[in-house]
């Protein structure tokens, strides 16, 4: 039963579109998105990396690329040696762990990078070129210059964070029938992530050697916020996958978990929302309920909410479901109610095993405090399906791949490789 108040404040002081202009004033003010990475790598593994000489004016270049133990910012980093005669060339290092599939994964709105850069022995005024790496339809795009010239110390680039549009990143080398920049609609080609490393000899007939080194190379990339439904909480299957992470427990085929790791952004979005409906005070909190229940093992999930929650936290051990909350009036961000929540990731919780090759579903809704449900079922109860598959790798590659898997109960919408943590 809802309250008046509540039917009144909805209804004749709080207008949608207010709702959706507070909501796009906080997501304008995220927090810097070079802050994170979701890709990273300080220890460079052999398997993990492939290099290939893309541009190379005089056709007489080399290089030479190792991984080194020690000696980085801190221990392993990577170390690039350039031989090369007059003119320009680049060698591109690809990460074949760093890829992102914008028409499975979502648009990418920019991304943005840091690394570290040092010179061995440079000589006086003579710089070795790195650029951050976009991958793409058989081409290879570079993203702003950063030079690495007299600092004989690991020196961090950029100097300053800058999220990345299409438009930042110029073509290296690929088809002439590709764009001269990425593509990072909905539509665009799988992306791999890298570096490029380049010199430039202006003078002919000499021959250069220039010897670096890359430490801490770290990715972030930002998706395109989803739409935001004005007469709803900034609550929705989108914000809730793309806010889910893998936690390995072992081996590839071990049970695991899934981790609800709710970005700055969001629990701004909520803070701010919470805060603005106590303008009436009968509203002090807004609460997302979570569950978890086994949707079976079939080549889809069933789609008929299994009656059956994973662990009847009648029980006592508080296991298969949880809440989070926000408060009003207040600044402090979200709370958790019940610590044994199963997904948040909190120094007590008790962490469901999650098996792999089985579909689960998460199965939320939001609600007001005194359990008073106001908004239509569209708005407030969200659910997705999710699995962790485990496919064989592409030809040529070996062993096998892990794949987190999302669904809407009828199809897989996302397939996202995981890392598993042994």
């Amino acid at each position: 039963m809802r309250k008046n108040a509540i039917n009144y404040f909805f209804g004749k002081l709080l207008p949608c579109i207010a709702i959706l202009m507070l909501l796009q004033a906080i997501q304008a003010k995220a927090a810097d998105p070079g802050q994170s990475c979701d890709c990273f790598d300080g220890t460079f593994a052999t398997v993990d990396w492939t290099d290939l000489m893309i541009k190379d004016a005089n056709g007489s270049g080399q290089y030479q690329v190792l991984q080194m133990s020690a000696g980085g910012n801190l221990n392993e980093y990577r170390r690039t040696r350039h031989d090369y005669g007059y003119g320009e060339i680049y060698v591109a290092h690809k990460n074949t762990k760093c890829t992102y599939d914008p028409k499975i994964q979502g648009a990418i709105d920019s991304v943005s990078y840091r690394f570290d850069l040092l010179q061995f022995d440079p000589p006086v005024g003579q710089d070795v070129a790195y650029r951050l790496l976009v991958f793409q339809d058989q081409t290879y795009y570079g993203g702003p210059l950063e030079v690495i010239g007299n600092q004989s110390v690991w020196t961090n680039k950029p100097s300053a964070i800058v999220p990345l549009k299409p438009g930042d990143f110029i073509k290296i080398a690929g088809p002439s029938s590709t764009p001269l920049t990425p593509n990072f609609t909905a539509a665009g080609k799988p992306i791999t992530f890298g570096y490029l490393s380049g010199n430039n000899n202006p003078n002919p007939s000499t021959k250069s050697t220039r010897i670096s080194g890359l430490d801490n190379w770290c990715v972030n990339i930002v998706s395109v916020p989803p739409p935001t439904d004005p007469c709803c909480p900034p609550w929705d299957v989108n914000r809730l996958k793309s806010m889910m992470f893998y936690k390995g427990q072992g081996s590839i085929s071990a049970p695991y978990v899934l981790q609800f790791k709710p970005t700055s952004t969001f629990i701004n979005q909520m803070q701010a929302y919470i805060n603005y409906l106590n303008f009436d005070p009968t509203i002090k909190r807004i609460v997302i309920y979570w569950d978890l229940r086994d949707q079976g093992t079939g080549t889809n999930p069933n789609p008929n909410l299994n009656p059956t929650k994973i662990f009847d936290p009648t029980a006592g051990t508080g296991q298969g479901q949880g809440y989070v909350k926000w408060d009003a009036p207040n600044t402090n961000g979200y709370g958790v109610l019940d610590p044994n929540y199963f997904l948040l990731e909190q120094p007590n919780a008790v962490e469901y095993p999650m098996q792999v090759g089985t579909w689960y579903v998460i199965h939320t809704y939001i609600y007001l405090n005194d359990k008073i449900r106001y908004w239509p079922e569209k708005c407030d109860t969200n659910d997705i399906y999710v699995r962790i598959q485990v496919q064989p790798q592409m030809p040529r590659n070996s062993g096998s791949q892990t794949i987190l898997e999302f669904s809407d109960g009828k199809k897989v919408i996302q397939r996202v490789p995981i890392q598993v943590q042994n």
